[in-house]
């Protein structure tokens, strides 16, 4: 999936899919619980990688096995 917004910062996208409290602004809960759905059907065996670059976007790639 990608995007052409504005990007985020090193220490918002080391913590995009970790758990986080709401505080009423976006938290990138969505992210989290896609990784923690992945994480039940896969285990370990699949990747999410997310690369971004400010003022150009983000991109996140998540791999799966095929069997």
């Amino acid at each position: 999936v990608q995007d052409n917004g504005r990007g985020m910062g090193k220490e918002a996208l080391e913590q995009l899919f970790m758990e986080k409290e709401s505080t009423g602004k976006h938290t990138g809960t969505g992210c989290n619980n896609v990784y923690k759905r992945l994480q039940l059907v896969y285990g370990g065996e699949f990747e999410c990688l997310a690369q971004s670059v400010m003022g150009e976007g983000t991109t996140i790639t998540i791999k799966i096995p095929f069997n």
